[in-house]
Order: C-alpha cells, then structure tokens, then sequence
C-alpha cells in the first residue's frame, strides 16, 4: 500500500524509471555494443509495456529519467514516451553542456508536453570536468529561466562540484541521482559518506534513494534509509525504483515483478516516521515537479 497523504489520497511517485524503443529506424541508438548484452536488450522497456506495469501497482505517479546509455542527449523517445500518459508521467531531459546552444536545445525540450526536468550527466567523469563552470552554469541558468527541476548524476568525487551549482542558485530544486554513489560501505554512522552529508545544509538538494545505491552500498537498506532521512530531512528525500535497468530479486532469486521491486523500497521506509514517510512517497514529487500529475493535484485540492 502506498502512503495516504493528509488530504486523503494515496499517493506514490517513483521519481527515477527508464524506457527504451523497440523502433530503432524512429528512435536510434546510440549506445555501444556491449559483449554480455544491455539491460534495455534483456526486458521490454517500451513505455507501453511499463504503462501497464504502472497500472497494475500502486503507483500513481512516474518521472521518466533520460537513458543517457542508450539515447545520449537525443531526446525523441523520452518526448514520446511522457505524452503516451500525460496524467502519470513527466520526463527528465538530457543536453550536452558542451554544445553552445545547449540552453536552446534545453528550450525545445522543455516545450515538449511532459517534459520538466533537465538531467546533468556527468558519467563516465569527462576528461574537463564541466560541473562547476561556466559550461554547467549555462544549462543550471537556463533551467532556472525555464523553471524546471535539475537532477544531478554523479560520482562521489564530484560532489563538491555540485555543491557548486547548489551555491550559486538557491532557487533551483535539485535532485541528486542515487545520492551522489555516496560510499556507505563502512556501515552506521556512515563516515566515508562525508562529501554527501557536507551538502546537507543546501536546502534546494534533494536526494535519490535507489535500489541501485542499496546494492552498492551493501548494508542494511532500513539502516541506511534511516541515516540519510535524518541528516537530510524527510522533505528533501526522494525514491527510485531505476526500473527496468535495475531489478530486485526475491529469496529464490527471481526477478521481481514492478510492483513488488516498488512493494520492497516501500518496506525500506519502516522505521521513518509517519511525516517523513508521506513527504518521501510522493508529497516530494509533487513539489519538484509543480506541473506534473495535474489528477493527483486535483486530490489534493479537494476536502
């Protein structure tokens, strides 16, 4: 079961999901062969597949975050994706900084129906670092101009680089992908994981807790959910299934289905408070990304 809002409505947002064509001559790839196959090669990721994925769980709400694997900063499918359900889902776009017209390819994406958000891909870490210069000031700039959420993926190494961004506009809403790939390996109290929690006191970060980090980290995933909500605050935690490039799998070792890989980052949350636990669901969501989910707004409008 999802979180009930104070208004009343269950909502839940799963702020971090992928999809991926089957019509390669309409939406190219531009992705590398790999030797042992991709995660788009092993699943259906069309977003008529995940649609229906999407309606047979709880979910009420999706934010569809660019394949920067598979598409690059081409942004058609995602595009097409995002108006395939204008109710439930918004997209996460991806420019290329190093392109000087990346504030109008920003523009243009942004314009299409269903995309609000701008994705900073800064993996593999390129040879000149552009997160802290004026190349990833532009694109921040122009995000702040257009009004559309940012989220960061990085490594940990360039957490201070973001920090940064954070800085320089405080009024922009960040997200950062898998909390940075923060290192949790030592265990409570998590001291390697110090670069993430000296952005703490950024009030405009955000940050994605992902079965993907979970894996990662390979510690107690209540434990660490646990940490990063009280250093960060229930109003400034998002979740992610990173569905379907990432899949749980049940004791027998089978993959599970969507909505119990939501069903188990949902049992993750069980030693937060109630407060958190609500804001961390989708009442978040709703606020970094004002213009998406207009059914679940209505909800909330009402007695």
């Amino acid at each position: 079961m999802a979180f009930p809002l104070t208004y009343g409505a269950d909502v839940l947002i799963d702020t971090h999901t992928h999809v991926v064509g089957n019509d390669t001559a309409a939406f190219p790839r531009r992705a590398a062969s790999l030797p042992n196959g991709s995660w788009w090669d092993d699943h259906d990721c069309t977003v008529e597949h995940f649609a229906s994925l999407v309606t047979e769980s709880d979910v009420d709400g999706v934010v569809l975050v660019q394949a920067a694997g598979v598409y690059g900063d081409d942004n058609t499918y995602l595009a097409t994706a995002a108006e395939h359900d204008r109710d439930r889902f918004v997209g996460s776009c991806i420019v290329d900084p190093a392109n000087a017209d990346a504030a109008d390819r920003l523009a243009k994406w942004t314009n299409r129906t269903g995309i609000s958000g701008v994705r900073l891909f800064h993996i593999p870490r390129p040879a000149v670092s552009w997160l802290a210069s004026p190349t990833g000031d532009r694109v921040v700039d122009a995000a702040a101009a257009l009004g559309v959420s940012v989220a960061v993926c990085c490594m940990a190494g360039d957490l201070i680089d973001v920090s940064h961004q954070l800085a320089r506009r405080p009024e922009v809403a960040f997200a950062l992908d898998h909390c940075g790939f923060a290192d949790f390996s030592d265990g409570a109290p998590f001291t390697n994981a110090q670069p993430l929690w000296d952005l703490t006191k950024y009030r405009n970060l955000h940050v994605k807790i992902t079965p993907t980090l979970v894996r990662l980290a390979g510690v107690d995933p209540v434990e660490l959910v646990e940490t990063i909500v009280d250093r960060f605050g229930g109003s400034r935690v998002l979740w992610g299934s990173d569905w379907p490039q990432h899949r749980e799998v049940d004791a027998a070792g089978r993959l599970l289905s969507y909505a119990n890989q939501v069903a188990l980052i949902q049992s993750w949350f069980s030693g937060v408070a109630e407060r958190d636990r609500i804001a961390i669901a989708g009442a978040n969501a709703l606020r970094l990304w004002p213009t998406a989910w207009p059914h679940l707004r209505a909800e909330e409008a009402s007695p």
